[in-house]
């Protein structure tokens, strides 16, 4: 699988974007049950800058490597409050 493709999960999730060699490559979207993250993948893996919309409301902007948060990212609140940090192996390591 190479270029623009759509895959859905039994479980029901749905990842719509770019591939390589039958791998998540590039730019896509991916649906999960808990919210939705559009940004880049590498290796099928999140990876560069990206966005995580969770469905209570919340909203984590930042970058990622090998599918975890790493380097600096905001959450967005839903109550308005943002909360900017730095994030090594998705765990939250500093303030911004």
């Amino acid at each position: 699988r190479n270029g623009y493709g759509v895959y859905r999960s039994r479980g029901g999730q749905e990842y719509r974007g770019e591939w390589k060699n039958g791998k998540k490559e590039g730019f896509g979207i991916a649906s999960y049950g808990t919210g939705e993250y559009f940004g880049g993948w590498k290796d099928n893996k999140r990876e560069g800058h990206g966005i995580m919309a969770i469905h209570t409301g919340d909203v984590f902007e930042g970058e990622w490597s090998a599918h975890a948060k790493n380097g600096v990212g905001a959450y967005h609140y839903r109550d308005g409050e943002t909360d900017v940090s730095f994030y090594k192996d998705d765990k939250r390591v500093g303030y911004g």
